[in-house]
């Protein structure tokens, strides 16, 4: 919830480009003229954390990340913090895995904080990590994290004691990332970044080659306008905790992935399209653990059908679920012919005449009921197919657009008129007697 920037020149080792910062990087702001009146007032010393000494530590971080050098990037946390260290150096091999067109740890652009004496003095201070995953951002999007600094007097070096994720209202927030979590291995298909835990490697080449598969799929399927991502990352956790975390506090129940579109890291308006998405799958669940293959490439494809359009959403709140849950689950259900393939309990709401004939509200579809969920996914998808098969594929692709640039009620409204020449009622109408001839029969 776009063109493709002019890629930089990478650095041969770890596919991390060393690049200038991002002309979009906000600046540090100067300070000198506050802290001169402030030290001015003051009779005796006391313990400081500027801008510039948080800047320090960024910067030798993008460094380090750019460079290679492990050393160097865990050096600005506190020697004490031995378990923070190695959770680092971990982070630092998982980052060294993926191509980035530009990679940034950016301070905070205002005055930090100051004590009340020359003693110890320890603040949380919030650092924006901006990447640009190579092929899949179309520029960079930020991940933010807090961090704990201390500094123990006037004078002493300021150290890093915790690291962790920072909350943000309204989502685009892009922690946790794969690599914030356990040691990773990258699997590279043309279309496909597949992260898995370590010790899920060697199954995961067949994941990777149905994610593949599944994005051709889709891709052969779009009729809309150009996609330009050239690549999608995904991950499958090691686990179900894992996966919750990754949903980042929202509330998806009966959901087995999550695609997540994010925004630019830079100051952006209402109108500003999304930079790139993360889709994030429950390694835990027994298509993976027992090998399904049907289902994983069912999901992938839905996921993926969700990462194809983020780059038509404008934020806010997004699409109606009917129109997005919609969209990736008729691109999933694209190769089943709805007279061998159903959803039974779909089929037998309609048999037992308890379908409303109504599109499936954004409750319905995300309900924590998971037959009633079911049942809204399902139906949501028949309202896309619809369109499909009655006004053509390419009608039903530019609708989908249209909502995702302007979800208000009227511009749907416009959207579903000049794709189907019909009003909302009377659409809903003749949509609801496809699904009780599809699925009641």
């Amino acid at each position: 919830m776009l063109a493709i920037l002019a890629l930089l020149a990478s650095l041969a080792i770890g596919g991390v480009f060393d690049t200038p910062s991002s002309p979009a990087a906000a600046p540090i702001a100067e300070q000198d003229g506050g802290e001169t009146s402030a030290k001015t007032e003051e009779k005796a010393p006391v313990t400081r954390i500027a801008t510039s000494d948080v800047a320090f530590l960024t910067d030798n971080r993008t460094r380090a990340l750019k460079s290679g050098d492990a050393d160097a990037f865990v050096a600005g946390i506190d020697p004490a913090a031995t378990e923070l260290i190695a959770a680092q150096r971990r982070v630092f091999a998982n980052l060294r895995l993926f191509p980035f067109t530009s990679v940034e740890f950016r301070p905070p652009t205002t005055y930090i904080d100051a004590g009340a004496d020359a003693g110890p003095l320890t603040r949380d201070v919030h650092v924006v990590f901006a990447h640009q995953v190579t092929g899949v951002d179309s520029e960079p999007i930020a991940e933010r994290y807090i961090w704990t600094v201390f500094r123990a007097s006037v004078g002493a070096p300021l150290v890093i004691t915790k690291i962790s994720g920072a909350s943000t209202r309204g989502g685009g927030n892009a922690y946790p990332a794969p690599w914030d979590e356990g040691e990773l291995a990258l699997i590279e298909r043309p279309h496909v970044l597949l992260a898995v835990p370590v010790k899920n490697k060697a199954k995961a080449a067949a994941w990777a080659d149905r994610a593949e598969s599944a994005l051709k799929k889709n891709l052969a399927a779009w009729k809309g306008p150009a996609i330009t991502p050239q690549r999608y990352v995904v991950y499958v956790t090691p686990d179900h905790d894992t996966f919750t975390r990754a949903l980042s506090g929202n509330d998806l129940p009966n959901v087995t992935g999550v695609c997540r579109t994010m925004p630019p890291a830079r100051p952006v308006g209402r109108d500003q399209p999304m930079a790139g998405s993360r889709i994030t799958l429950d390694g835990s669940d027994g298509m993976f653990t027992k090998g399904d293959g049907e289902q994983q490439t069912h999901l992938m494809r839905h996921e993926l059908g969700h990462a194809m359009v983020a780059e038509f959403e404008r934020g806010g709140d997004g699409p109606p679920l009917w129109v997005s849950e919609g969209f990736a689950e008729y691109l999933a259900w694209t190769d089943l012919s709805l007279a061998e393939w159903f959803q039974p309990d779909a089929r037998d709401q309609v048999r037992a005449g308890r379908f409303s004939g109504r599109l499936p509200t954004d409750t319905e579809v995300n309900s924590p009921d998971a037959k009633t969920s079911t049942v809204g996914y399902h139906y949501s998808m028949l309202a896309i197919r619809y369109i499909a098969e009655k006004y053509g594929a390419a009608k039903a692709d530019v609708f989908v657009v249209a909502v995702y640039k302007d979800s208000t009620p009227a511009a749907l409204d416009a959207a579903l008129k000049e794709a189907t020449g019909l009003d909302r009622d009377t659409f809903e109408s003749n949509w609801a007697k496809y699904v009780k001839t599809k699925v009641g029969n």
